[in-house]
This record gives C-alpha cells, sequence and structure tokens, in this order.
C-alpha cells in the first residue's frame, strides 16, 4: 500500500522559538497508516535566525527565503505554490505558532477520509485549536445570516459542518486544491483563509470541523486595536486601517465577494468610529 503524501504549508517572520516549537510537534505526529510527511515553511525575512535554526534543527524542512513582505497571504501562497510541483495527497496549512496535538494531522486525515466515504464529497478539514488560557480559538466558522460577520464553531466529539475556516490548522485535498488553486492575492494577510472556504464551497466542496482538539494557538493582540487608540492621531489611525494587517481595502472586497449590498456597512463603521475616538483624543489632549 503507497504512503499517504501529506506536504505542510507553514509561513514564519521573527519567532523563531514558536517556529521550531512547532515544527517539533510535527515531527512526532502519530498516524493510524503510513503517512509519509514533507514540510515547506516560508522564512519571510526574519532577523533572528529562523531560517539557520531550522535548517540545523530540521534539515528535513524545505526552507524557502521570503523578503520580510509576504505577510501570511504571501507567504502561505509562495509556499503552496513551491509545494504543488509535488505530488500531494494533502496539504495542510499550519501557522508557526500552532503547537500540534500528537494525532493532530491523524485526525484531520481521517475525518477527510470518513467524511468522503460517508457523504461521497471532498471536504476541507479545519483543526481546532485552544488558546494559552484552553480557551476555544480558532477552527471552523459559520456565517451569521446576511450579515459580514462569523461566528466560531464550538468544540464537539463530532465532526461539525462549516461556512469556511480559519487557516491555523487546516487539511486540504489535493482535489479541492486542484479546482480553487492558491490563497488570492487580494488578501496579504487577513481573509485569504476565510475566502478560500468560501469559494470551495461555491465550487462545490464543503468545509468542516473535525472532532476535539488539534492542538494550542497563541491568542495575539488584534491588530485593528490600533486604529482603535485614541493616544493616536487620526492621521496615524486611518494609515494603519490600510496596513497589510487590517487591510481595511482587503475588507472591502472580501465582503464585496460573499455579501453584496451589506459589504460596505463595518467599512462605513470603521470610519464613523473615528469620530468618537478622536473626541477622546480631543478630551485627553484639552485636560493634560
Amino acid at each position: 500500500m503507497q504512503p499517504v503524501k501529506l506536504a505542510v504549508l507553514m509561513t514564519c517572520h521573527n519567532r523563531c522559538t514558536l517556529t521550531c516549537r512547532c515544527l517539533e510537534s510535527v515531527r512526532y505526529q502519530h498516524f493510524d497508516l503510513k503517512v509519509q510527511v514533507e514540510v515547506f515553511l516560508v522564512d519571510d525575512g526574519s532577523t533572528d535566525g529562523t531560517a539557520k535554526q531550522v535548517s540545523s534543527r530540521f534539515p528535513e524542512v524545505t526552507v524557502i527565503k521570503g523578503d520580510g513582505n509576504l505577510y501570511w497571504g504571501g507567504g502561505m501562497r509562495t509556499c503552496f505554490d513551491v509545494a504543488a510541483k509535488k505530488e500531494f495527497d494533502y496539504f495542510v496549512w499550519l501557522n508557526d505558532d500552532v503547537t500540534l496535538e500528537r494525532n493532530a494531522l491523524n485526525t484531520l486525515v481521517a475525518t477527510h477520509r470518513m467524511m468522503l466515504t460517508s457523504r461521497g464529497q471532498h471536504f476541507i478539514v479545519a483543526g481546532k485549536c485552544l488558546d494559552q488560557e484552553d480557551r476555544p480559538f480558532t477552527g471552523g466558522l459559520m456565517r451569521m445570516g446576511f450579515l459580514p460577520y462569523f461566528s466560531r464553531v464550538g468544540i464537539s466529539p463530532d465532526v461539525r459542518e462549516c461556512h469556511t475556516m480559519n487557516g491555523n490548522c487546516v487539511l486540504i485535498p489535493k482535489t479541492v486544491a486542484a479546482e480553487v488553486g492558491n490563497i488570492d492575492a487580494q488578501f496579504k494577510h487577513m481573509r485569504g483563509d476565510l475566502d478560500y472556504g468560501l469559494r470551495a464551497s461555491r465550487m462545490g466542496f464543503r468545509v468542516c470541523q473535525a472532532p476535539g482538539t488539534v492542538g494550542t494557538c497563541l491568542r495575539h493582540p488584534k491588530a485593528r486595536d490600533g486604529w482603535r487608540n485614541s493616544d493616536l492621531p487620526i492621521s496615524k489611525r486611518l494609515q494603519l486601517l490600510h496596513q497589510p494587517k487590517y487591510d481595511l481595502l482587503g475588507k472591502r472586497e472580501f465582503n464585496r465577494r460573499f455579501f453584496g449590498l451589506w459589504a460596505f456597512l463595518p467599512i462605513l463603521a470603521v470610519y464613523l468610529f473615528q469620530i468618537p475616538v478622536e473626541f477622546r483624543r480631543l478630551i485627553k489632549l484639552y485636560f493634560r
């Protein structure tokens, strides 16, 4: 019996300790069947010695150099392009701040095979992660009616179908990858994962969340906090809105694709929110 071939795709920037911890958890994965794992890592211009450490400690990992301007979307897209030149049964998106449980990848593969057998359809499979305080964090997402917002799918001992997913730990079968293609270049850092799941659904594939949890993932401060900060002048806050880590234009494009007439409401709300924030800033200045 031929082994199942699995490509793990990662991107990183100046998080050497986290990246190596993640790779360590990949190295010691347990599988119920014969699986051949190959890891592809984009080092996006790290200055903390990540590439050197990875090459030394994990010589089996293919390290791809970036220029520091790829961010999550560009890094993962580059990784996907390189891996797609070889023959794999599955591609796994994996954030470098995720520490996998020992059977995590086995759970993702088993979930896909079970859903293909029982439903006759190829599913993208998202893994549920916990944050540092063991609270449910990334995983499957459900659309909230006609509004441009999503809610997280809770932890369940059973497979849960969903509309799309966070990209922290996701298994994509080769059939889906061949049809849907790569992460859209329109999304440099955020929403490329959500867009991918929704595009796959439009093409007749499905998304589900695997049973239980697959690991832990760091919960980082939200990029949007900058444009809410009343200590910053409005010019700086508006500038932050167009940085890749929030990317208001990408948000507008994402909403336009999937939410029609409701697409611009969150965009308008972000700008209107600047009025009370600026008012608070002026009050602080006045009473300083």
